[in-house]
């Protein structure tokens, strides 16, 4: 399976982004298949900062950033 996350090495300064729901839906691959939408998100303490609420694709669809809310 080809990985849906590029290497920091590929971020360009000027990239244009899309919400998730405007781009490939294939980042659901490297989530099992689960929409992230509303997926806990936790410091490595297990104290709990907040839900995915969305998320930013580049051109290419590789998932570049979650919004937590």
């Amino acid at each position: 399976m080809e990985s849906l996350l590029a290497p920091p090495e590929h971020l360009e300064k000027n990239m244009a982004l899309s919400r998730l729901d405007n781009s490939d839906p294939r980042y659901r691959e490297i989530f099992g298949n689960q929409d992230i939408h509303r997926f806990i998100v936790c410091t490595d303490r297990d104290e709990s900062v907040g839900r995915v609420v969305d998320g930013l694709a580049d051109e290419v669809g590789h998932l570049r950033y979650l919004v937590v809310d």
